[in-house]
């Protein structure tokens, strides 16, 4: 164990990567109430979003969620990830998001 290296970057990543997942649980947990969902654990779908939209912005992504969750993309009959990657998708789209804004910031507003 005492070969492995941990560098200041690596702590910096694994910390952003755990304020990601927490807030992205709570948009997630929010949606399920706003959709009248069955409460899950949104573990592997917070897994999943973050590793298909690693290069978007968290805040972009949580108002998708919020925005899918109030019916702006039709009406949710099931919540799922895949229902979840729509929401962030149409966002994207609709609000013509080009991928130079996807990059993170975590300390400043998209």
């Amino acid at each position: 164990m005492n070969n492995i290296k941990i560098t200041s970057k690596k702590s910096e990543e694994t910390i952003l990567t755990f304020k990601k997942q927490d807030i992205l649980t709570q948009s997630v947990s929010i949606a399920v109430e706003r959709t009248g969902s069955t409460a899950f654990n949104p573990k592997n779908l917070i897994k999943d979003v973050l590793d298909e939209f690693k290069d978007v912005n968290i805040n972009l992504i949580t108002e998708a969620i919020k925005k899918g969750s109030l019916g702006a993309y039709g009406r949710t009959y099931k919540m799922s990830t895949q229902e979840v990657c729509i929401w962030i998708r149409e966002y994207l789209k609709t609000n013509k998001v080009s991928s130079t804004q996807w990059a993170e910031n975590p300390y400043k507003n998209s």
